[in-house]
């Protein structure tokens, strides 16, 4: 069973002046296969039942929740078109086990907590985890507290690890499994067709910052690494946790995209030599045709160094932190009706925003010009715009970004009392 990917729930935290009040969620515990478990000493809890959940079948999931219906439906389509990627990425691998497994859909942490605890499983600082227990596979999320895109995209997360077991094997590499995970969560699904291999600003930088002070880890030790390790430093919070998963990341994608997807199908006879039961450095060698790991490493390292950020992440990255700074202005009762007075305002405000994530904390300040500059993309058909959407019921400033592949959208809505920021792509 796994935790979430990076075995943490991002949080936002505002600092003004340099105060920081932001504090790093908990680790998912390990197992000695790498798998999150039921901590050492976890006691399920006994003063909360699990709830009553309602269920009904989709096209590649049975799903049971306590959320909305309409919501729970709409989550549930959107993960049979997962499926449906994974399955169109991954063609050659067949149906190891042909059964729907349950995706539950929780409404609060607290239900989410509960209800693993019943099957004896520990979901403390988590956003959502896939978990094997007693003959059951499951998928389990929960809504309150994390934004729509978040949620999603742990379950396009987790989703992998479900697939890579059903179809693939039980026992992939970590790095493999986790590098894949990482590269379908970044998927960016627009109407009914996903964005696949999107390079998140945030991730490149951290991985050219690791290769030029010597943090990454060998090609060698992460295809040798197995399970236990690799939950061993997480659990421990080795400072280069985060750099495993951005570096397994960083793999994948090279293996797909790199010199115009030369490697790609190599990769999945490496996946396929793996599901077939071979011994890691012989599907290696079967599937490339060399055990010269050490020269597939400068190519991977060549690729970083020069890859840029795709402009569809960049523009979801600058979102994802203007959305608390625009929210504290609208609390500030400031009131930016253009683009420009938001930038002006912001300037003027001293707001910090940290982010962990992957283990790194990322600071950005409000005054930051890039977090309204967009990268060109390769073909521009059309000029990028930063455009305002205006209020209309009291909600803060939205932003719409178009001239991309696809148009991006920060827009509110009302969680009880409070205004939660989303971001949706057109």
């Amino acid at each position: 069973m796994h935790a979430r990917s990076r075995f943490l729930v991002a949080t936002l935290a505002l600092g003004v002046g340099g105060a920081s009040g932001a504090v790093a969620p908990a680790r998912a515990a390990h197992n000695a296969a790498g798998l999150a478990h039921a901590a050492p000493g976890f006691q399920p809890r006994g003063d909360r039942q699990p709830p009553a959940l309602s269920t009904f079948q989709s096209r590649h999931y049975e799903v049971a929740h306590n959320i909305d219906a309409r919501d729970a439906r709409a989550i549930a389509h959107h993960m049979d078109l997962v499926f449906d990627e994974y399955e169109r990425r991954l063609s050659s691998f067949g149906t190891r086990n042909a059964r729907r497994i349950r995706l539950y859909l929780l409404d609060s942490y607290d239900d989410y907590l509960a209800h693993l605890a019943a099957s004896e499983v520990n979901g403390m600082g988590t956003g959502g985890i896939f978990f094997v227990r007693g003959g059951e596979a499951g998928l389990a999320t929960y809504a309150d507290g994390q934004t729509r895109r978040r949620m999603l995209g742990v379950l396009q997360h987790e989703g992998f690890h479900q697939f890579a077991f059903v179809r693939i094997s039980s026992d992939l590499p970590p790095w493999v499994n986790e590098g894949l995970a990482e590269y379908f969560e970044q998927a960016v699904l627009v109407r009914t067709r996903f964005r696949i291999g999107q390079a998140s600003r945030s991730k490149i930088e951290r991985l050219q910052r690791a290769i030029e002070q010597g943090q990454t880890f060998s090609f060698e030790a992460m295809l040798a690494m197995g399970s236990s390790e690799w939950g061993g430093r997480v659990n421990a919070s080795d400072p280069r946790a985060g750099t495993m998963y951005d570096q397994a990341w960083s793999m994948v994608h090279f293996l797909i995209h790199a010199r115009n997807g030369r490697f790609a199908s190599m990769f999945e006879s490496y996946l396929r030599a793996l599901s077939q039961g071979l011994q890691r450095d012989q599907a290696f060698e079967r599937a490339f045709g060399t055990d010269d790991i050490a020269s597939f490493e400068e190519a991977w390292r060549e690729y970083v160094l020069e890859l840029e950020p795709d402009p569809l992440s960049t523009v979801v990255d600058n979102l994802e932190m203007l959305t608390p700074m625009i929210l504290e202005l609208h609390g500030r009762a400031e009131r930016p009706a253009t683009v420009g007075e938001l930038q002006e305002m912001l300037a003027a405000s001293g707001l910090v925003i940290r982010r962990f994530d992957a283990g790194f904390v990322r600071e950005v300040r409000a005054s930051d010009p890039s977090l309204f500059e967009v990268p060109e993309p390769e073909r521009q058909t059309r000029p990028i715009a930063i455009e305002p959407i205006p209020p209309r019921n009291g909600e803060p400033l939205g932003l719409e970004v178009r001239g991309l592949e696809a148009t991006v959208r920060l827009v509110w809505r009302r969680d009880g009392e409070a205004w939660v920021g989303e971001i949706e792509f057109r």
